[in-house]
């Protein structure tokens, strides 16, 4: 069975809390609270702002007012409410397709933005910076970009870290939500049990002159640390992450059974996203446990994340890099070339800092830590390297997309992070289509409200009280009206001798049209007889149940509707009914 490691070079220098203040930026990220006004531009210079305002109020169904014309000549419209920032831009692209209008967008509210006030950031997590940021930083993730343009409107994503635990830290605490201790092994897992809810890491060293990894701290510091509260430092999610541990790692790695089952308790305990910075050196078996969890993770929309490998070798030969639908992530140093560990090949989706360097925390990737030796101590933060540092890196990003579009798939994920990564400045040969950048692959998810979807169409429910009545040979029928229907489809079946029945056949209307939504009573002249209809009604989804009536006799030579005074129909002595 094969043992797997986490993947990282644990050079370890400790970080000092710098509380140096952050540099303040103009951004135009909409407010928490949304915006109340929409800039319109027209293709008629001399647009009439009043006479637009109620052409575009009967058009998107929204009350609004003209208040002034810009200096570029578009026009400012007030709404009757405050929307959020997801509505104001859904509503400005509705309002972009009405004729007459060639672009139209939110006013949004303009604040002063300051990087996160978490006190490594600007000085030691250069990860998180871009190449047109300040500082400039060709190796980073450019979320600080990313995040100017972040709003209130969004959905937690929970990110799974497979990894080694979770120690108490304040930096990650409040983003931490319940998870599991998948090792079936008491030697393994150095907490004198086997498989337990609690995650918590004792420590996968039992040597005192070695200090512990305290690997799934570092990793979960990456995705999801607590952002902008003053203290440490921030993580790549800005705080719309929920961080699950589920451990998997103890006293010298892990087993190939315990990720599998962890993987598929992950999927089926809520996870978006699961991030597995751990490695084997073996390839994945397309009939294997491993690929048999991670295909059902994604076929349940889950993204699965993991590191490429840490021997500078080709990743087709380490489980799970090797495996099918991941996204397996090479690391890049802060000079942007590939780090001089990192596993390459044709299986590299994308690259992310990963750090490199022997003795300085300014080339490594600093996160959460614990100073513990062989149990638990003090928090704290360090500097690390490896791709276990560059898949969380990826994992944050992907719950960041997840957050403000929570329909979007795993493959998308991918194609959006691959597609808009930047290319290498320097050397990186097998490291995918590029470095991953935050800020161009945000920008590129699909406009609209994703939090708030549109509502699929669904097929309309059955309608109520189909009624017959009979006179003078013609059956009248009425039916109550429902929601969302297109047409409604009616069929008759007339009763044979003794009690059987005969099929179905639809009824139309005279120019053999359905029945229209609009429609609730229809009028059949049938022969004499006993009948009995059924209805239902119809959109393009689909159908409802059909609907039942009561039989009702037909007798052309007969006045009244073929009832009794109760209400029961009436038979003919021979013939029956």
């Amino acid at each position: 069975m094969p043992s797997f490691n986490r993947l990282n070079t644990p050079k370890a220098i400790l970080a000092s809390l710098l509380l140096s203040s952050s540099p303040m930026y103009l951004h135009a990220a909409p407010s928490a609270t949304g915006t109340d006004q929409l800039i319109v531009k027209f293709d008629d210079q001399f647009a009439n702002g009043r006479f637009e305002a109620d052409r575009l109020s009967q058009a998107a169904g929204v009350p609004m007012s003209f208040l002034r014309e810009t200096a570029n000549g578009r026009l400012i419209f007030q709404l009757d409410e405050l929307k959020s920032p997801n509505q104001a831009k859904g509503l400005a692209k509705a309002l972009s397709k009405i004729e007459g209008i060639s672009h139209a967008e939110p006013d949004i509210h303009m604040v002063p933005f300051a990087l996160p006030n978490d006190p490594l950031l600007q000085d030691y997590q250069w990860h998180y910076f871009g190449p047109n940021s300040s500082p400039s930083e060709p190796g980073g993730l450019n979320a600080t970009q990313a995040w100017e343009n972040l709003d209130g409107s969004y959905q937690k994503a929970v990110v799974a870290i497979l990894d080694t635990g979770s120690t108490d830290h304040s930096d990650l605490n409040a983003n931490t939500i319940p998870g599991y201790d998948m090792i079936s092994y008491v030697d393994i897992a150095n907490d004198g049990n086997g498989r337990d809810s609690d995650p918590s890491d004792p420590g996968d060293n039992t040597d005192p002159t070695q200090r512990s990894s305290w690997h799934g701290t570092h990793v979960a510091g990456t995705v999801g640390a607590v952002t902008n509260n003053g203290n440490g430092l921030a993580g790549v999610g800005y705080d719309r992450v929920q961080l699950m541990h589920v451990r998997v790692l103890g006293v010298g790695g892990g087993t190939y059974s315990d990720i599998a089952d962890a993987i598929h308790w992950a999927t089926d305990n809520g996870a978006n996203v699961i991030n597995m910075s751990l490695g084997g050196s073996s390839s994945c078996d397309p009939n294997s446990s491993m690929q048999a969890a991670i295909n059902y993770a994604v076929s349940n929309n889950v993204s699965v994340v993991v590191s490429a490998g840490n021997s500078n070798t080709n990743t087709a030969n380490f489980t799970p890099a090797s495996c099918s639908n991941v996204i397996n992530v090479a690391a890049v140093n802060r000079s942007g070339g590939k780090a001089n560990y990192s596993n390459y090949g044709d299986l590299v989706d994308v690259a992310a800092p990963g750090g490199e360097g022997s003795s300085s925390n300014s080339t490594y990737v600093i996160s959460t830590y614990n100073d513990g030796v062989t149990s638990p101590g003090n928090e704290g933060y360090v500097g690390m390297v490896g791709t276990s540092m560059a898949a969380p890196h990826i994992s944050g990003l992907a719950a960041l997309l997840y957050s403000e579009n929570t329909g979007i798939t795993p493959a998308e994920i991918e194609q959006l992070i691959k597609e808009n990564s930047r290319s290498f400045p320097a050397t990186c040969n097998g490291c995918g289509t590029g470095i991953a950048d935050a800020h161009l692959a945000m920008q590129s998810l699909p406009t609209g409200t994703p939090t708030d979807p549109e509502p699929t169409l669904q097929p309309p429910n059955a309608p109520t009280f189909l009624s017959p009545s009979a006179e003078a040979g013609n059956v009248s029928l009425s039916w109550i009206d429902v929601d969302t229907e297109e047409w409604y489809e009616l069929q008759v079946s007339k009763k044979a001798r003794g009690k059987k029945w005969g099929a179905y056949s639809e009824l139309l209307n005279a120019d053999n049209s359905q029945i229209s939504a609009d429609i609730t009573d229809f009028t059949h002249s049938p022969s004499d007889g006993t009948y009995k209809y059924r209805l239902r009604a119809s959109n393009s989804a689909g159908s409802s149940e059909w609907v039942l009536s009561e039989q009702i006799s037909v007798d052309s030579s007969s006045t009244d509707d073929g009832s009794d005074d109760s209400g029961n129909t009436k038979c003919h002595p021979k013939r029956g009914c």
